[in-house]
């Protein structure tokens, strides 16, 4: 139930993102993207997210129909079926998911690449492949420009970045050269997810979700993203409600919404910052995920992205500034094993009646040259 613009990137960032839908054993829901269905357009999928480019479709099924998705692996499941060039869930099919599936858990990880999830590191990856084996998997396009700000928007809301009005951290204020704005959660004029769940009356938490600060009025908790200037200042709050601030630090202590100065030279210091903000977010995720009310919560990872910006070239062979440096040649790797196995533990803690979505917003790649278009 996902939407990504179809589109083409950033020079530094590839286009693709990853999906994966965790589906329990015991009770499967049957997730692809055929290329048969590619063309077809769809509106509301279980009220959680609309999907309307080609590409992005998420279809659920189990039937003999040929006009609906087959699965081998189904076993009771919603029905979607193809009609008038139209993909909709039957009655029945609603009723039956809505039954089953009574929890929607998103893990995010920002500028996670497929390529090495899915085929790189996929074996040495064992709660990934986890995910992968008992679920199903699958690239999806991100959009034009393929970064954090729009693609996280885009698809929690499912509009591409012209209908959203923004096509990065920063934009014009207006028709002149001189007056910029930051798009932060005040530059999204339109319903997300956990907005149009919030009104429904489900229990929702986001954590660290970019363009979520400054935090709005949720039905649960919303914890800001890396745009949030101070963790510290009571009168500009990070958090939905406020007073989520002191549990917080009473959780993880200083809480870090992004790693200071990620473009710094000192690599080993950018490291041990990382690690140290992923472990802060990921114990306030753990202990919120078993102790909390929630229906829908969701979280994004900023240490992914923050260790390819910076140590890249020690990690690719073929970028043209690669360092042979034993301490950092293996940091990447050694990351994303950390990564799955705190993934490993999330998925401990939640049941069969949670659905778990694991995605990135784009992935990442060398860049050689940049170049500066005067029109």
């Amino acid at each position: 139930m996902m939407r990504l613009c179809n589109y083409n990137g950033d020079p530094w960032f590839v286009t693709t993102s990853l999906l994966f839908i965790n589906v329990f054993p015991s009770r499967k829901v049957i997730c692809s993207v055929p290329r048969t269905l590619q063309t077809h357009k769809a509106k509301y999928i279980l009220g959680i997210i609309k999907v309307y480019s080609a590409g992005s479709l998420v279809c659920l099924g189990y039937t003999e129909s040929t006009n609906s998705v087959l699965s081998k692996k189904a076993n009771l499941c919603a029905v979607l079926s193809i009609h008038n060039n139209r993909a909709c869930l039957n009655t029945i099919g609603r009723q039956l998911f809505m039954s089953r599936r009574k929890k929607v858990l998103i893990i995010g990880l920002d500028c996670a690449p497929p390529e090495l999830v899915f085929d790189q590191w996929r074996d040495e990856l064992p709660n990934f492949k986890r995910v992968m084996d008992d679920g199903v998997w699958g690239k999806l396009e991100s959009c034009i420009p393929a970064i954090t700000v729009p693609a996280w928007s885009s698809m929690m809301s499912s509009k591409d970045p012209g209908t959203l009005g923004f096509y990065g951290f920063r934009n014009r204020g207006d028709h002149s050269y001189e007056k910029n704005t930051l798009a932060n959660s005040s530059s999204v004029k339109t319903d997300r997810v956990w907005d149009v769940l919030s009104r429904a009356g489900k229990k929702v938490i986001t954590v660290g979700v970019p363009q979520t600060y400054p935090p709005r009025p949720v039905n649960g908790i919303q914890v800001g993203c890396f745009l949030s200037p101070s963790t510290k200042n009571p009168d500009k709050p990070y958090t939905y409600p406020a007073s989520a601030m002191k549990e917080i630090e009473a959780i993880v202590g200083e809480y870090l919404v992004d790693v200071p100065n990620f473009r710094t030279d000192d690599k080993e210091y950018l490291l041990r910052q990382i690690y140290t903000m992923t472990e802060k977010r990921f114990k306030l995720v753990k202990k919120w995920i078993a102790e909390k009310d929630w229906d829908f919560f969701m979280f994004v990872e900023m240490g992914t992205d923050r260790i390819h910006h910076g140590l890249w070239k020690y990690h690719d062979p073929t970028h043209h500034k690669y360092e042979v440096n034993p301490r950092l040649n293996e940091s990447i790797h050694d990351y994303y094993r950390y990564i799955d196995s705190e993934i490993g533990q999330i998925l401990e803690l939640v049941d069969d009646d949670t659905t778990v979505f694991i995605v990135s917003d784009h992935g990442a790649k060398k860049m050689d040259a940049a170049r500066a278009i005067s029109l």
